[in-house]
């Protein structure tokens, strides 16, 4: 892929960055991948929380479910 097109698909992810009052630095390519990629860590985690916890739940016999 072109640099631009790299540029352009980074453009389009960056809506998921939070805003940012006050500084009026600008952010290296690096520094906005690295941002990007713990918000999707986050969101991963935040997705998966509610399936480990759904797996240790307790089947209607009341017993905790371990299968997985």
């Amino acid at each position: 892929m072109r640099q631009n097109g790299i540029d352009d698909e980074i453009q389009k992810l960056m809506c998921f960055l939070p805003e940012r009052e006050g500084r009026a630095q600008k952010l290296s390519r690096n520094q906005i991948l690295m941002e990007l990629l713990e918000i999707a860590r986050k969101m991963t985690e935040d997705e998966a929380k509610p399936l480990k916890e759904a797996e240790y739940a307790p089947k209607e016999n009341g017993e905790p479910s371990t299968s997985g």
